[in-house]
Formats: C-alpha cells, structure tokens, sequence
C-alpha cells in the first residue's frame, strides 16, 4: 500500500509592494432591504437614466453622488434628478471622482456613500477620504470539499479618528447593519483600477477611545446563522374523530403550534422543467400522509385533488386517539429548493415579497402562517446571485427531482452544508459583489479560463493522502426523523494503492426511492468519489489584486515554470485547476488562491462540444482539451492519433 504525502515550495522572488486600502460605508443599505439598491434594468456607458424597484424606498437629492458596482468593476456617479416616487434616477452625470462609465446588467448594486476612509492618500480620485485606518485583518473564503463547507472569516478595520468625523458621519445613521466596501490598490495605482476585495455590513462597533473606532464587517454567510421549523417539532396532537379513507378534514386535540392557515402551494414550472413545484405542510396518522389545505379552529382541511395518500402512502381509515405528526413539504428540482429555502419572506420581519415576476415561483409566501415559525430563512433577493444557481441547476441537475421532508427543528446554518450542499457537491461562497452565490466541484475542463501567471511571494505545492475519498455511502428516503435505506460505493484500484479511507457519508435529505432515489444515489456517489480518488495536489500562490474577480470554485489555469510535476518528473505547470480558497494578505497586498488539481494522474474530463465546434482535426488545442470527440472503430481520431476510452 502506497502512502503519499509530499510537500513543495517553488522558489520565486518577492516583489516590494505598498498596498493601500480604501473603506466605503454606504448610508442607503436600508437593512432589511437590499433590494431596493438593485438595477432593474441594464445600463450602458452612455445611458443617464437608472432604474431602481419601483416599490422601495431609495432617496436622494440632486448633487448626491451614488456607487454603481458588481462583480467586473464599480463607479462613481453623480444624481441629477431622482423621482421618489417611481425611484427614477432620471439624469445622472456618469465616471465622477477619477471613475470611468461601465456596463451594468440587471442586479448590479447602487449605493449612497457615507463616509470614505484609506490608510494612505489614493491617487487619481476627487473622492474626499479620511486618512488613519489601519490595514484590515480576517475576510478569507475556505471550501471544504468532503464536507460541503464554506468557512467564510468576518473582517476588522480600526479607524483613528482625529478630526471627529465619526460621530458627524453618524450621527443620523445607526451603523449596525450598515454596507461596508473594502478596495485595494497600490501605491501610484489610478483610483479607477482598484479592485472590490469585501463587501458586507457592519455587525459590530467599538469605540475605544475618543479617536479609535473597531468595526467588525460580516458577510452575507451571517444571515444562514437561523434555525427554522420549532413549531413543527413542538406540535403534538391526536385524533378526536373517526375518519374514513375519504374524509376531507380531521379534528385534533391541540392546534396551538399547527399551520392553519397553510394552503399547500403549486409554485410554478422553472424553464426547461415539465412539472410543477409543490411545497405545503404535511400530517402523518399512522402510515398515511395527508396534504393540508388550511384549517380552522381544531380542524384540519385536506387539499383537493389527491391530498390523502400524499407521497405515494395509501388512504386509510383512523380512529380518535391515533396519533398526528406534522411535516414541511417540498417536491421538485433541489436547486429550486435550495433558492426558495433562501430567499422567502419570513412573517416576522418586513422583507419585501418578490416583485419580480421570475422569481415568484420561489416563494413560499402563501403558505406562510403569520402566527408561526417562518418556513425559510428569509434573505432578499438583493443579497443572493440567483444567475449562478440557476446556471448549476440547468448544466447538473435538470432531470433531478427531490423531496424535502422537515418534521423537526433545523439548524440552517448546518443543515444546508450537511445535507444539501455536501451530497451534491456544492458550494456557498461570497462573490466579489458581496452576495451569496452557489458553485459546484467540478471537472477541470473549460475553453477561456482566465489565466494565473503572476505571482507574489512564494508558491507551494502539497500533496495529502488525507483528503482522499474511495468510500462513499450515501443515505435518503428520509420520512422526516431518519434515514431509511442507503447506498455504498468503493473504488477498489485507488483503496489498493493508497489504502482503504474513511467512508464520506452524503445525507441526501431529499433523494426519495418513489422519485428514482435508487438510481440517482450512485451518480452521487461516484460523483464524489471520481475527483477525489488519488491524492490531488493543492497549491497555494500569491497573485495581485487584479485577480479579485475569480471566484470560488471557478475554474483557472495556472502556469507557472517551477513547479514540479512529480507524476510525469518534469518541471513546469499549465494546468487547469479548480479554486478552492481565496483569502486576502492584507500586510503583503496581495491574494492568496489554494487551487486543487483533479486532473493531476492522468484522468481525461470533456465536456459535450456546442453546435458550431470545429472537427478535431481543425481544432485548437484548448478546444480538444475541453470537449468530447468521438473517434472512429479503431479508436482514432480524424487526424490519426489515438482516441480515449471512456470510462
């Protein structure tokens, strides 16, 4: 049995650097309502008109200035006329304060600055900053590939403070929960060309003197931090009639924690998808679901058109004294459920329903009951990048369908990890904008990767037995307590070289057996396993903070001369690599990136070629090394060379 575990530093020069740091507080981050600060419309470098949602609640004054951004770049503009009722920015002067007019999509973040501080003078801006913050400290991203977590570290800034600008900038704003921006350049760099590095809001002040203030700025993983469903846990009831198989409502003894007023919900059919989503609350007596339509009093009503005999059980008769259990229920694609889970309102807070009509099938409003627990977490919109989990969902899993039974109190924090994310193979991060985007590991393969061929500091290179998986177990049919049948996958050859690993247990919460459970649990499985079989080498470089626009999970090619390929004895890497880590050296000026290397022994990945790809003998290389050709009887390839088996 081999053992593998080797480590290696790449000898490069460090350059000198003199990074400077810019913090902006935004005033109009309006709490629970990120929304309102969203483009409702794509702007071009020419247009002078913006639009915001119609119902928010953006002011502003003529002279005002406000900072457009998203995850290619910011700027600066300045309002001329703002209508509040219909939040129009209706003539707006663009690339003020040494900023030059973008393109904007749909979404990007409009904000009102309120107070602007750096460590140093910044070059090329009429932008007034107060000098005296200190270098900030934390804000890395860390993916944990066997567990499906991200570990996201706040950030903390002190601002010395000597002319009293802070409590005059404050004075009309409270500052918790106020948007903080966080850019980085160097010394002599235009103003214009640096770079987002955080975005979040404040969470913490501490003042510890009369010119030292402390801000701890969270992101947006800080709002996951809810538990849902106490309600459902706490019910406890039992039947005060007889029922027959065909009764549409029920009495139970207690309905102080029951959903009455929860209708069961059909949510729309997302593109490309051909069945409707159905999301509403569930009762169990004896080995019968029933599907709820709301209830009155002591009384539960039953939905039309096949609510008893839910979930493929059988209709039954019931007798007083049988016991009642309650669940939450959701059946469709797992990435509409995860965005819903997101992003419907809470009863409990002010956020906005959706008022956009794409995303209206995502919410679970109307089975919201107003006297009980909240049945998802409640993030707006604004603080979410829909467009990548609707990317996933269309690439990964568009013939996947899953249901979703909750019958006890959940910690989302880490059950969204635990039992969506981790089986799936996916992935929570921050983007450069600040919001909440989903990524997935992935094969390295893809034609235009942006390329990694600058460096700070000192790459190192490590190879670790330790994060090898050639065991997978993957567990589902959940009935809402426990899981009741799983199944197990081994790859032999990688247990024969490097020893048999801890099993990797992936509690797949919605994979259900009357839904194809049986056959969706192995491609699970063998997707967690392939990637990971032989020990994969994670490299960690330092780069400039021009690259702050990768993201994580995205895949790059890092070329670099001297690094070493211990599976071929050469020296040199041009390789396509996967980002798992992304973490700010504030003292240096730099951004670390830990990249992993799943193609490292040899193994092939090809991605099925658009329409218009040329033939493999005319096409390029990167081209060859992204997609699928098919080759002839005899294994060859138009141009003579010899074909791939797959596998």
């Amino acid at each position: 049995m081999a053992k593998w575990s080797q480590s290696y530093t790449a000898k490069t020069e460090q350059p000198e650097l003199a990074p400077i740091y810019a913090l902006v507080i935004c005033e109009d981050w309006t709490y629970a309502r990120p929304n309102d600060t969203m483009l409702e419309n794509a702007v071009g470098v020419a247009e002078t008109s913006l639009q915001l949602p119609s119902d928010g609640d953006f002011s502003a004054i003529p002279g005002d200035l406000i900072w457009l951004y998203d995850q290619q770049g910011f700027e600066v503009a300045e309002i001329r006329t703002f209508d509040t009722v219909t939040q129009n920015i209706g003539l707006l002067t663009r690339g003020q304060g040494g900023t030059t007019a973008k393109n904007f999509d749909r979404g990007a973040v409009v904000v009102k600055p309120l107070a602007l501080f750096s460590t140093q003078a910044i070059n090329g801006t009429t932008l007034s900053f107060t000098k005296g913050m200190t270098f900030p400290s934390g804000g890395g991203q860390e993916y944990d590939l066997r567990e499906g977590r991200t570990n996201v570290d706040d950030v903390t800034i002190e601002v010395q403070d000597a002319n009293a600008d802070v409590p005059r900038y404050f004075k009309k704003s409270p500052i918790i929960g106020l948007r903080a921006i966080i850019l980085g350049g160097y010394e002599g760099m235009a103003f214009e060309h640096y770079s987002f590095l955080w975005v979040g809001s404040i969470t913490e002040m501490t003042n510890y003197n009369t010119n030292i203030y402390s801000f701890v700025i969270d992101s947006v993983f800080a709002k996951l931090k809810k538990e849902l469903f106490g309600d459902i846990e706490d019910f406890d009831a039992t039947l005060t009639n007889n029922i027959s198989s065909s009764d549409t409502s029920f009495d139970v003894t207690d309905t102080s924690t029951a959903y009455l007023n929860s209708a069961a919900q059909t949510m729309g059919t997302p593109t490309g998808w051909g069945e409707e989503m159905v999301c509403g609350i569930v009762y169990k007596i004896d080995d019968e679901y029933i599907l709820s339509n709301g209830g009155t009093g002591n009384t539960i009503g039953v939905a039309f058109g096949g609510g008893r005999g839910w979930w493929g059980s059988t209709p039954a008769a019931h007798t007083i004294g049988d016991e009642v259990d309650v669940f939450f229920s959701y059946q469709g694609p797992p990435i509409e459920f995860l965005i819903g889970l997101l992003l419907t309102k809470q009863t409990d807070t002010d956020s906005l329903l959706f008022t956009r009509s794409d995303l209206l099938h995502y919410d679970w409003g109307s089975v919201m009951d107003i006297d009980r627990d909240p049945l998802a977490i409640g993030i707006e919109y604004g603080d979410v990048e829909i467009q990548s989990f609707l990317d996933i969902r269309e690439r990964w899993f568009a013939d996947y369908i899953f249901r979703y039974k909750f019958g006890k109190r959940m910690d989302m924090e880490n059950t969204i990890p635990k039992h969506i994310l981790k089986p799936l193979g996916l992935a929570f991060y921050m983007n450069r904008a600040g919001k909440l985007a989903l990524g997935i590991m992935k094969p390295p393969a893809g034609i235009d990767s942006p390329v990694i061929d600058k460096f700070v500091g000192v790459p190192s290179i490590k190879y670790d037995a330790t994060e090898i998986i050639n065991e997978v177990v993957v567990k589902f049919d959940y009935d809402g307590e426990e899981f009741q049948d799983e199944v197990r996958l081994i790859d032999g050859a990688s247990q024969v070289t490097y020893g048999r690993q801890d099993a990797v247990t992936l509690e797949c919460l919605g994979l259900d057996t009357s839904l194809r459970g049986e056959s969706i649990a192995p491609r699970i499985a063998r997707r967690k396993i392939r990637p990971l079989k032989d020990p994969n080498p994670v490299v960690s470089v330092e780069t400039f903070f021009s690259h702050s626009g990768l993201e994580m999970t995205q895949v790059v090619r890092l070329v670099h001369p001297d690094l070493p390929n211990v599976a071929t004895g050469s020296v040199g890497w041009d390789k396509l690599v996967m980002i798992v880590g992304k973490r700010p050296d504030w003292e240096t000026g730099s951004l670390v990136f830990d990249v992993i290397d799943t193609n490292y022994f040899g193994k092939r990945y090809g991605l099925i070629a658009p329409s218009g790809t040329s033939d493999y003998s005319s096409a390029s290389d990167e081209t060859k090394e992204t997609y699928c050709f098919i080759s002839d009887m005899n294994g060859k390839m138009s141009d003579g060379t010899d074909g791939y088996m797959i596998s």
